[in-house]
C-alpha cells in the first residue's frame, strides 16, 4: 500500500528528553500549508501520483504557465513542488491540506534533500586520505593527494581515481528515520537523527521503503485492521483461546479456491504473533540478497593476460616512451587496474536470527490482515486460465502460495505463467519472498509444517 508523503521545511536540530532522563537528537521539520496541487492518473499520465506544494511564493516570481497551473487547482502559488507515487485508491482530492498528523510516532520515513555544499575540497577531506609525511623531505604539499599515476603513455588519469574536487551539493536520501514526536498544532515533525540540507531546505519525506521499515504504517500493519481482512467479500476472522501450559492459540478461518469458508485452523502465537522487529527483518533480507549474488565478475590483471613478456621495442632511440611489456593497463589489450575480482558476497547470520526473522515476517502478514489460510492448493487440470479465474474471484493481490510438501504439479504448472504469483514448498518459505508479496497464502498442511518447524 503506497500512500503519499509530505514536503517539509528543515528548521534545524534539537533534542528531546525521555522520561528516564536520556535525550534523543532530533531534526525538526515544519509542515505548514502542504496542499495537493495535482493528480497523476494511469489513464491520462501513465502512472498514479500526487503533486504536493509547500510554501507561499510571490505571484510576481511565478511564471505565467505556473500561475495557470495553481489557479486550476484553486491553491495559492507554492515555492516547492514534489510528486509522490501512490496507489490508485490512495489519491487525495486536489486542494486538500496535509498536516503533520500524516505521520505517526514510531513510523519510519525516508527523507530526500540536497546536501550542504562544501566547495572544492582536497583529498584528505573528500576521501579521508592520510596525507603525506609532516617531515623528511615533504615541503608545503603535506595535504596533497600525491601522484595521480601514469606517464607520457597513456598520458591520462584513469577514470574513478580519487582526487580533490567538488564536495557535497548532491541529492542524498536518508532511510528509515524514526518519527519521535509530532506537533500538529505547530506543524512540527521531529525525526531521530540528521537529515540532508541546510536550514530552510525543502525536504520530501515519504514512508520508509526499506524491507522491514518500522512503525505501523511502514510494515503495512494497521492496528484497526489486525485480524480481519476481506476475501471475495467474505469476512475472515480469528478468535484467540488458551491451549493450556501458557500456550495461546488463534483460530483462523480457512477458505477454498471457490472462496468458501470450510473451517478453521489453529495459529500458534509463538509463530504467528511475535513482536514485529524491523531490524531483524532488514538483517535477514540483506543476508538473503547478499547470499544469492554470484560474485563471478572478474577481469584479468597484467599478470593474467596472455601476452609475451618480450620487450616491445628497444629502450632508446625510437622517439617513443620506454616500454618493458605490452601487458600494462595502458596498452591496448593489457590488464585491467582495480577491476572486479571473483569473491563471495555472503555474510554470516545466526540460525536463531533467521528463525526469528521468519516468524516475524509471518506475524507481520497476520497482523496486517494479509494472511490467508487455504484448504488445499490443488487443481484437476494444470490450466493457467482456470487458476487465474479462481484468483480473480478470491481477490488476492500478488500472492505467495506456500504448501507443505512439493506443490501439486497441476497447480504449479497453472501458476507458472501468472505474473507476480509464486508457489513454494514450506521448506522454501523465506523472509524476502514473504515481504515482497502483498498476500501470503498458506495451506492447512503448510501451517502445521511451519508451526512444527518454528515453534
Amino acid at each position: 500500500m503506497m500512500r503519499t508523503g509530505l514536503i517539509a521545511q528543515k528548521l534545524g536540530m534539537s533534542r528531546l528528553f525521555r522520561a528516564d532522563g536520556t535525550h534523543v537528537p532530533v531534526s525538526v521539520l515544519l509542515v505548514d500549508g502542504c496542499q495537493v496541487v495535482a493528480q497523476r492518473t494511469e489513464e491520462k499520465d501513465g502512472y498514479t501520483a500526487l503533486q504536493l506544494g509547500l510554501g507561499k511564493a510571490k505571484v510576481k516570481n511565478v511564471s505565467k504557465p505556473q500561475r495557470g497551473h495553481f489557479a486550476k487547482a484553486g491553491v495559492e502559488p507554492k515555492r516547492k513542488l514534489a510528486e509522490f507515487r501512490v496507489d490508485a485508491d490512495m489519491l487525495v482530492e486536489v486542494g486538500a491540506t496535509l498536516s503533520a498528523e500524516h505521520f505517526v510516532e514510531g513510523q519510519r520515513v525516508d527523507v530526500t534533500g540536497v546536501s550542504i555544499g562544501k566547495g572544492f575540497a582536497g583529498a584528505m577531506k573528500r576521501h579521508n586520505f592520510r596525507g603525506l609525511r609532516a617531515t623528511h623531505g615533504v615541503s608545503i604539499s603535506h595535504r596533497s593527494h600525491g601522484s595521480t599515476g601514469n606517464r607520457q603513455d597513456p598520458g591520462r588519469t584513469f577514470p574513478g581515481k580519487k582526487m580533490a574536487g567538488h564536495l557535497g551539493d548532491h541529492q542524498v536520501t536518508v532511510l528509515n528515520l524514526e518519527v519521535v514526536r509530532t506537533d500538529p498544532t505547530r506543524g512540527l515533525i521531529m525525526l531521530r537523527g540528521a537529515v540532508p540540507g541546510s536550514k530552510g531546505a525543502w525536504l520530501p519525506a515519504r514512508r520508509g521503503q526499506a524491507p522491514g521499515a518500522g512503525g505501523a504504517a511502514d510494515t503495512g500493519i494497521d492496528p484497526r485492521r489486525c485480524g480481519w481482512h476481506a476475501v471475495a467479500g467474505a469476512r475472515i476472522g480469528w478468535r484467540r483461546h488458551s491451549a493450556g501450559a501458557g500456550v495461546t492459540i488463534m483460530q483462523w478461518d480457512v477458505v477454498n479456491l471457490a472462496s468458501e469458508t470450510v473451517g478453521t485452523v489453529e495459529l500458534a502465537d509463538a509463530v504467528f504473533a511475535v513482536e514485529v522487529r524491523p531490524d531483524i527483518l532488514a538483517r535477514c533480507v540483506n543476508w538473503q540478497l547478499a547470499k544469492r549474488r554470484a560474485g563471478t565478475h572478474s577481469t584479468k590483471t597484467r599478470g593474467e593476460v596472455a601476452r609475451t613478456g618480450k620487450k616491445p621495442y628497444k629502450q632508446k632511440g625510437t622517439g617513443r616512451a620506454r616500454q618493458g611489456s605490452t601487458k600494462g593497463p595502458h596498452m591496448r589489450g593489457g590488464g585491467i587496474v582495480f577491476g572486479p575480482r571473483t569473491r563471495d558476497h555472503a555474510t554470516d547470520l545466526p540460525v536463531k536470527v533467521r528463525r526469528l526473522a521468519l516468524k516475524t515476517a509471518l506475524s507481520a502478514k497476520r497482523a496486517s490482515g494479509s494472511l490467508v489460510v487455504l484448504d488445499r492448493a490443488e487443481l484437476d487440470e494444470g490450466k493457467t486460465k482456470v487458476l487465474a479465474a479462481h484468483l480473480g474471484k478470491l481477490g488476492w493481490s500478488k500472492p505467495l502460495i506456500i504448501d507443505a510438501e512439493r506443490p501439486q504439479e497441476n497447480f504449479s504448472r497453472a501458476a507458472r505463467n501468472l505474473a507476480q504469483v509464486d508457489v513454494l514448498p514450506s521448506i522454501g518459505a523465506n523472509v524476502y519472498d514473504i515481504l515482497r508479496h502483498e498476500t501470503l497464502v498458506l495451506t492447512r498442511a503448510a501451517v502445521d509444517r511451519l508451526t512444527e518447524r518454528l515453534a
